[in-house]
Formats: structure tokens, C-alpha cells, sequence
């Protein structure tokens, strides 16, 4: 018995980490399996440009901006992403044909290859669990993509992310375990919080609040994309101002080359001071990756 990953690279991850029996699920894959997956992909676009204006009909009903016109890039997209899918679905009937597959475990279950898998487990009986890999702050009615998760089972950080998931219509198995994948920083020799203040130059009444930024994205279709971000540290700055508070930005590893610039030029604009960090899971000082205003 042992791990199979989706991923190739969260196999060699987790071999190098000591993890035994590792396998990835490309293991699995042949080039004649390649090639049937390619021609499958490319009957199934074909389907997808056949019937693009009754796509197009939906995506304006339920999708913002309503103008999205998917004509101009939605079949080149369903071919790109559904060649990749198919080879995992293959690869996956493969691996239960030869193996006994206990579970499932996802860090989501939004994206393709993510969805595709627990889809494809839950068929045929395995349990689903989803460890989300953060919490979405969303307000109650908001529509996003993150609040359709299809596991029988969620590993909840905690309270928050239980509820949150709950009053999202989430009917299964829940427990709160806190976050199992931030376990290990327990054993890291972090500065304390009176060393991290001496660094930041703040004394200890000081009050520091934290913006963890995120970026648009095709699981964001159905809110406003850059806008509602933007509206969202608009909100946070003149907060932060009114309070007089240190605002430290996490830049999320995926915004675009420069975020960080942008980020500091906009506390700067309001007088605001704080750091601007794309960096997190390691120590690091002014002179490196952190800019302090």
C-alpha cells in the first residue's frame, strides 16, 4: 500500500519528504493510452463547437460579465483542458483495475483535474475527503464555485471553515481537525512575537491586521473578477488608516510579476504603513523579501 498523486511533482514531494511506496498516477499512462485520449479530447470539442451558442445562452444566464463572448476562445479552451482529463480518467481506471483504492483525498475540488478525480471515486463507491487548503471568506449568498465542493467528507480547519461550509449547503461527513498541512510549522524555530515587533519597529499596542490577497480567475466567472478584489483593498486600506494599524499584505503566489509594487504604491498613496510579503512559509528580513514603508 501507498500514496498515488494526481500531481507529479506532489509525489517526488512527498517521496523526498520519507513518504513510502509513492507512486503518481502518470505511472499509469502509456503512449497508446495518450493517443486515444488526444482523439477522444478532439470528438469532444467538436461536440463543444457545435454547440456553442447554446453554451454561450448559459454562460450569459448564469456568468458575469454577462458580454462574455465564448465563441472567441471557449473551444480552443475545452480542447486544451479536456486532452488531460481524459488521460487522467484513463490513467485512473488503469490504477483501480490493478490496485484496491482505499480513498481519495483532495486540497480542493474546483479545478479540473481535482473535480474530475473525486467524480470519478465517487462512481464507484471510494470515499472523498477534501482538506481544503484554505478558507474562503465569503459572505452568506454569495455565489463562487468554492462552495460546491463534492466530497462525502471535509477535514474543517475549524468553527469558521465548518460553518462556512455548512450554510453552503454541504450535507456530509465534517470534522474539525484544524489545518493538518500547517502542522509542521510547530516544529519550526519561528521569532517570537516581541522579535517580529523589535523587526517591524512596532511597539506592543500597536495593532497589526492582515490582508491575504488572492487573483482572478476562471473559478471567480460568476463574481466580478479584478474589480471585486480591488474594491476589497480599497475597503482594508481606509480601514487600517482609521485604526491607525500596521497592514501587512500576503501577496498570493499566484498574482502576476510586480503585484508587490502595486501593493506598496497603494499604502504609500494613503499613508498607511505595513509590508508588502509574497513570502510566508520561511523567515524573512527587510533586506530580503519584505518591503516596510
Amino acid at each position: 500500500y501507498g500514496p498515488c498523486f494526481i500531481i507529479p511533482q506532489a509525489a517526488q514531494t512527498a517521496a523526498e519528504n520519507g513518504a513510502k511506496n509513492v507512486t503518481a498516477l502518470q505511472q499509469y499512462a502509456d503512449v497508446d493510452m495518450n493517443e486515444k485520449a488526444h482523439n477522444i479530447a478532439t470528438r469532444l470539442a467538436a461536440k463543444v463547437v457545435t454547440n456553442l451558442p447554446e453554451i454561450q445562452r448559459r454562460f450569459s444566464d448564469a456568468y458575469a460579465p454577462k458580454d462574455l463572448q465564448i465563441g472567441d476562445w471557449f473551444a480552443g479552451y475545452a480542447h486544451n483542458r479536456l486532452g488531460p482529463m481524459v488521460m487522467a480518467l484513463s490513467a485512473l481506471e488503469r490504477l483501480t483495475a490493478q490496485k484496491k483504492v482505499a480513498g481519495c483525498i483532495v486540497h480542493e475540488d474546483v479545478t479540473l483535474d481535482t473535480r474530475v478525480t473525486v467524480n470519478f471515486c465517487k462512481a464507484r463507491g471510494i470515499p472523498t475527503v477534501h482538506i481544503p487548503h484554505a478558507a474562503c471568506h465569503l459572505n452568506p449568498g454569495v455565489q463562487d464555485i468554492h462552495r460546491e465542493t463534492r466530497t462525502d467528507f471535509i477535514a474543517a480547519s475549524g468553527q469558521y471553515m465548518a460553518e462556512f461550509y455548512r450554510e453552503s449547503g454541504f450535507a456530509g461527513g465534517m470534522e474539525e481537525t484544524g489545518l493538518v498541512q500547517l502542522d509542521w510549522l510547530y516544529d519550526r524555530d519561528y521569532p517570537r512575537r516581541a522579535e517580529a515587533r523589535r523587526i517591524l519597529v512596532l511597539d506592543e499596542k500597536q495593532l497589526v491586521l492582515v490582508y491575504a490577497s488572492t487573483w482572478p480567475q476562471t473559478t471567480s466567472l460568476r463574481s466580478r473578477f479584478g474589480a471585486e478584489l480591488q474594491e476589497t483593498l480599497s475597503a482594508v486600506i481606509p480601514l487600517s488608516k482609521e485604526f491607525g494599524a500596521f497592514l501587512a499584505v500576503k501577496v498570493h503566489p499566484h498574482e502576476g510579476e510586480g503585484a508587490e509594487k502595486q501593493y506598496v504604491e497603494a499604502l504609500k498613496q494613503a499613508g498607511v504603513k505595513g509590508l508588502v510579503t509574497r513570502h510566508h512559509n520561511s523567515y524573512v528580513t527587510p533586506a530580503a523579501n519584505v518591503v516596510i514603508m
